[in-house]
């Protein structure tokens, strides 16, 4: 079954290929791809696992992370990479959002983050570019 399947290429004109981290062999995984479309990077990865519609069936999932050089990505920005996802039918929001607590930055970007202190995204995303944690700064600083 994985031997048929391929991640979906963007369409359109602007899209290049990017190289992508190379794909460990891991059971499920199918392949991951990186693309560039001006100062957005995407990467996608093609993952066979139970599918989040909760029926309980094995299917191809495609996850990707959106980027923006120097800045966040923009909503416009997003639902053009959501084109990379291939059968929209079968979204559902993630199963984390509603086990994690949402935090919204005062620029209006929304992420959330797991509702146990010790696996803090903000302070995991501190430590690697030197950013205030948007929920522990005064923790940090002193």
């Amino acid at each position: 079954m994985t031997n048929q399947l391929r991640e979906r290429e963007p369409s359109g004109v602007g899209w290049a290929r990017l190289p992508a981290p190379q794909c460990t062999r891991r059971p499920g995984v199918v392949s991951i791809s990186g693309w560039r479309y001006g100062r957005i990077f995407v990467l996608s990865s093609l993952n066979i696992m139970e599918m989040p519609d909760g029926r309980g069936d094995v299917g191809p999932q495609w996850h990707i992370s959106v980027t923006r050089l120097a800045a966040r990505p923009g909503p416009a920005q997003v639902l053009k990479a959501l084109r990379l996802v291939v059968d929209p039918a079968r979204r559902v929001a993630c199963q984390c959002k509603a086990d994690e607590q949402l935090v919204r930055e005062p620029d209006g970007f929304t992420w959330s983050n797991p509702r146990e202190p010790s696996a803090c995204r903000g302070c995991e995303l501190q430590r690697a570019n030197g950013r205030p944690c948007p929920l522990h700064a005064s923790a940090h600083a002193s």
